[in-house]
């Protein structure tokens, strides 16, 4: 798939929810998405996806984005803690592939990456 940046930018201040999944996007089709700032839903599943480094620095610069669906990127969710490392990037993530982010569970993370970072270990979770 491949998305005009005009395109992008003539929709990004209204577009609310994008559903890209099963297209065959790679990680690079994230670097596009930054630009889309209402968006609140996101669903990229069933796709090439595999930098969850990518993925979170993504979810840095989309302040309103409420529900995530990333299921079958097998290369994204194999690895170790993918879902707690996004919960700390997405602070507005109240939905990750259907499964709530619960105020609680953020917080703990949150804790735990301010507790790492402290003792030097980055702030992953």
């Amino acid at each position: 798939v491949v998305i005009e940046q005009q395109s992008l930018w003539n929709i990004a201040s209204s577009l609310t929810a994008l559903d890209m999944s099963s297209c065959g996007m790679t990680d690079n089709g994230l670097k596009e998405i930054v630009v889309l700032q209402a968006l609140q839903s996101l669903d990229i599943s069933k796709n090439l996806l595999s930098s969850v480094e990518l993925l979170q620095q993504m979810l840095l610069r989309l302040p309103r984005l409420q529900r995530l669906a990333i299921s079958g990127n097998d290369g994204l969710t194999a690895g170790a803690k993918w879902r707690e490392r996004l919960v700390i990037a997405g602070e507005q993530l109240e939905q990750i592939d259907e499964r709530p982010v619960t105020a609680h569970e953020r917080q703990f993370l949150q804790s735990l990456a301010a507790r790492s970072q402290r003792r030097g270990g980055g702030g992953k979770p």
